[in-house]
């Protein structure tokens, strides 16, 4: 698996191989950098079929290994397969069900709060109904915000924030009284919020220019469900977040003043680390 702490799609891949314990039988290697050649592992990597070539190594390579004349673009997650040396997918939430199906009777899971597994047989067109629904208002939503800025399209980056705004106040509501989204357990869908939850603060509320709604996630915030909720996940998958590389870029972002720095960290991760105090919740699943 190939990945980079700077991408959420990325970091969920990464977050489920931990939560299914799967270290042990998909390696991993993080991307260090990028550059006009693409993602970049400055100091080579892990990975049977690739780890003697020279550093620095670079994520196009894997895709001319299995295709020496491919036009695609270059992007993390990657699966790679070493047995028969060919691309399994770059597709990140098909990866991350392919961990939680096929995958996951070959783990050993880090925190017993799946009992039914992170992709049970009996939600699964309910969690691809909810991921649809918070991909196009939240996940993406955010991006669709700073591209709107970045294009100078003044309307199209409001109405993206307000999708974003709005799909924080509904997801706080539903959170007040289910422990997870779908209910009792954790399952795919609440990794992949969570990726996004976590780069809210540090990053997206500055950077594309989300200062509004009921302020942030887990400070200066009008969600203290939604608060609660990131911290419990956070506890579970502390080791998997790298919260330096979540501003990468976003320094740069189009909604980023020039003089005015990113948050600081500190204080971010100081709120991520406390008590959630949601052992009380209702177990509802609706």
């Amino acid at each position: 698996l190939f990945v980079s702490g700077v991408c959420p799609w990325a970091s969920g891949t990464r977050t489920a191989r931990h939560l299914l314990g799967l270290e042990g039988i998909v390696s991993m290697d993080i991307a260090d950098g990028q550059s006009s050649a693409g993602w970049c592992f400055t100091k080579g990597v892990e990975c049977s079929t690739f780890k003697d070539h020279a550093a620095p190594f670079y994520l196009h390579q894997i895709f001319q290994r299995s295709e020496p004349f491919c036009t695609t673009r270059i992007t993390v997650p990657l699966l790679w397969d070493t047995h028969t040396e060919t691309i399994v997918s770059d597709d990140s939430w098909g990866i991350i069900k392919m961990f939680a199906t096929s995958f996951a009777p070959l783990g050993n899971p880090s925190v017993d709060v799946f009992p039914d597994g992170l992709l049970p047989e009996d939600k699964a067109a309910e969690i691809e109904e909810v991921h649809g629904k918070l991909n196009k208002g939240l996940m993406n939503g955010v991006y669709r915000a700073g591209i709107g800025l970045l294009y100078g399209n003044k309307d199209g980056a409001a109405a993206a924030a307000e999708d974003v705004y709005a799909t924080l106040a509904m997801i706080d509501e539903k959170l007040q009284t289910s422990r997870f989204l779908l209910g009792s357990h954790l399952t795919v869908v609440d990794i992949r919020l969570v990726m996004c939850l976590l780069r809210y603060d540090s990053s997206y509320r500055s950077a594309f220019n989300l200062r509004a709604g009921k302020g942030g996630v887990l400070i200066e915030t009008g969600y203290p469900a939604v608060q609660g909720y990131v911290r419990e996940v956070y506890s579970m998958i502390k080791s998997e977040v790298d919260w330096p590389s979540f501003r990468q870029y976003y320094r740069w972002g189009p909604g980023q003043e020039k003089e005015d720095p990113l948050p600081p960290l500190e204080p971010i991760i100081a709120s991520a680390e406390l008590p959630h105090g949601r052992e009380g919740i209702a177990h509802s699943a609706s």
